[in-house]
């Protein structure tokens, strides 16, 4: 077997040849040859010039449309006015604990464990160093009870609310979750809705991979926390979710657009209204049209056809390479959707040693100790490690998988 060489199974990033470069051309050839009666509108502009706070209106219209093509419930629509337009998710979560979870009067951050990696970062930046706390994912389900008990013993009965802040701010990643690949059910997102009303919490969901549904070739309607939130709004209430979503997995991560989605506008306009948002204005203005064009011109459809058909073939054959080649007894969870695997190991195996070894021989593993939320370790690093399929299509992949299945077997702890 011939040695792989700079494969990588922790890079979350999309194949080159997988980036929509010419339907991106078209679609800057589009709006930059074009003149739209908007371009005066004073909630629009034009592309090439400082935006709105809160992004363009008519690039908020067509984001609004094409989610509500994919909206479960449609007494639920979403409009231009539930949307602020950020140029990504990384930087939408930094502004929503900016906005809504000053550290001085937030007591607690916790975060869906294993977690997002670099999510810690984002956290620790806004004030929450030694403030954050895991709640545990399995495959079967997120243990709400948990929470819970650990929100009781930090409450009290005299907390007050304050209008767009909130005491707590709970992370998390509903569909095809980083890293586990998991999806929430509708009963834990209405529990979850419960709670975070209970007890004042943010929910501050990362949508990043809703629509790489591979096996999904009917496009079937997605669930979301933002729409039950606005179904079900107590009187009174401006929501309790920032929907964070992202074009990155679909346009291409450099791109750099996304949108945040609320229940109601007024919290929608709240997320908007940081200093640097009122300076600069929308943070992705002339790209954000971009993404509206191919929205516009049904381009996106066609683009999300071909990544779901690629990562569907690759699912598969990841998914047997995994299951042929690593121990008996692995777990390989996930490969639905989204961009990972979540891969358990069954007892005995030295997870550093295999890892170690692994990088000696050219295959960059993902250990489940990077997925920790800090702080709060739950031991992720014993067994686990995550698997992207989303950078190496399936003949570079598969040989690795074989190594990497290999060298288990001589790191077996007798």
């Amino acid at each position: 077997m011939s040695r792989p060489s700079n494969i990588s199974f922790l890079r979350g990033h999309p194949s080159d040849n997988l980036l929509p470069s010419e339907e991106i051309l078209q679609a800057y050839t589009t709006v930059l040859s074009s003149t739209r009666s908007t371009d005066e509108d004073e909630n629009t502009r034009h592309p090439l010039t400082y935006g709105t706070d809160n992004g363009a209106y008519s690039v908020r219209q067509e984001i609004a449309k094409w989610v509500n093509k994919r909206n479960m419930n449609p007494n639920t629509e979403c409009k231009a006015e539930h949307i602020y337009v950020t140029n990504g998710a990384s930087y939408g979560a930094g502004t929503a604990l900016l906005q809504c979870c000053p550290p001085e009067y937030t007591k607690l951050a916790f975060a869906v464990s294993p977690t997002y990696f670099l999510i810690n970062k984002i956290f620790t930046d806004h004030g929450f160093s030694g403030r954050m706390r895991a709640v545990c994912e399995t495959e079967n389900g997120i243990d709400l009870v948990s929470l819970e008990n650990q929100l009781q013993l930090h409450s009290t009965d005299k907390e007050g609310q304050c209008k767009f802040k909130f005491r707590y701010v709970l992370y998390l990643v509903p569909n095809y979750s980083n890293p586990g690949g998991y999806n929430l059910t509708s009963n834990e997102m209405r529990n979850l809705l419960k709670l975070a009303r209970k007890y004042d919490i943010l929910l501050l969901c990362d949508h990043v991979y809703d629509y790489l549904n591979y096996f999904d070739e009917e496009c079937k309607p997605i669930e979301t926390l933002v729409a039950l939130d606005r179904a079900s709004l107590p009187m009174g209430s401006y929501g309790n979710v920032v929907a964070n979503y992202s074009f990155s997995k679909y346009f291409g991560p450099g791109l750099r657009v996304g949108w945040q989605e609320a229940a109601t506008p007024e919290l929608a306009f709240h997320l908007s209204q940081s200093g640097s948002a009122k300076s600069g204005g929308c943070p992705s203005q002339l790209n954000s049209f971009i993404a509206a064009e191919i929205i516009r011109s049904g381009t996106s459809e066609k683009i999300l056809k071909r990544l779901n058909v690629e990562f569907g073939k690759r699912a598969t054959a990841y998914s047997d390479a995994l299951k042929k080649w690593l121990p008996s007894g692995t777990k390989v969870l996930g490969g639905k959707g989204g961009y990972f695997f979540w891969v358990i190991l069954p007892d005995g195996y030295d997870v550093p040693s295999i890892t170690e070894r692994c990088a000696e021989l050219g295959i960059k593993l993902a250990p489940g100790n990077y997925f920790e939320v800090e702080g709060d370790e739950q031991g992720w690093g014993e067994s686990c490690f995550r698997v992207s399929l989303s950078l190496h299509p399936s003949e570079v992949a598969i040989p690795a998988i074989q190594i990497w299945g290999a060298v288990c077997e001589n790191y077996k702890m007798r």
